[in-house]
């Protein structure tokens, strides 16, 4: 059996109680490095970083289950929220996967805000391109960035769209380093950040 469980935003204390119970059970687990931190068993060579090319994660996953290997494949945040979960249920044959919710970053920077997230758009900048004609219609939207879409970068395309409001960033949620800052969207600083997310409110939606 193939198990994708979330991990959530990367505090393990968040965690659902199931992993460790999964982790002992698995015979291999496979994450990125910083996942595989999360993940506290004695039995480190079950642990594999995934270091091959993202086409063969499926021909990978298949092969192990044909041995009779039980498989536990980590996913940040949610599975299903932007993430792996999607296209792992798409090529799986059914049956072959059960999938573990986990809290999504995008849930997670709302309960630190605080707002209520029953009105928002739930997008993603994260290794595509976003259509910003589309999200400035959106009067409360939040998305996942990477380093071509950051705050600033989101932040201009949707002024120049006519939007006027207010983001809120949250970097490294749940970390130590955690830093949730908010601004109107034409004071956004030009600068590096962390790994984030970003809730904007828009009030010419």
């Amino acid at each position: 059996m193939i198990h994708i469980v979330g991990i959530g935003p990367g505090d393990g204390a968040l965690q659902l109680k199931v992993i460790d119970d999964l982790a002992r059970k698995c015979d291999l687990i496979l994450g990125s490095s910083r996942q595989l931190e999360t993940i506290e068993i004695d039995e480190l060579e079950k642990k594999r970083v995934i270091d091959f090319p993202f086409k063969e994660i499926v021909p990978f996953l298949l092969k192990q289950e044909s041995m009779g290997q039980s498989v536990m494949y980590l996913a940040s945040g949610d599975p299903m929220i932007y993430g792996i979960g999607n296209y792992l249920s798409k090529h799986l044959p059914e049956g072959s996967f059960e999938i573990y919710p986990g809290i999504s970053s995008l849930q997670y920077i709302f309960s630190r805000i605080p707002m209520s997230m029953n009105d928002c758009f739930l997008s993603s900048a994260h290794g595509r391109q976003p259509n910003y004609d589309f999200l400035v219609r959106m009067p409360k939207l939040v998305m996942v960035t990477d380093e071509a879409n950051g705050p600033y970068e989101i932040a201009q395309e949707l002024l120049t769209r006519g939007a006027k409001g207010t983001m809120f960033v949250g970097e490294a949620l749940s970390y130590p380093e955690e830093q949730l800052c908010s601004y109107s969207l034409d004071m956004v600083p030009d600068r590096d950040y962390d790994m984030n997310v970003v809730v904007v409110l828009n009030e010419r939606s």
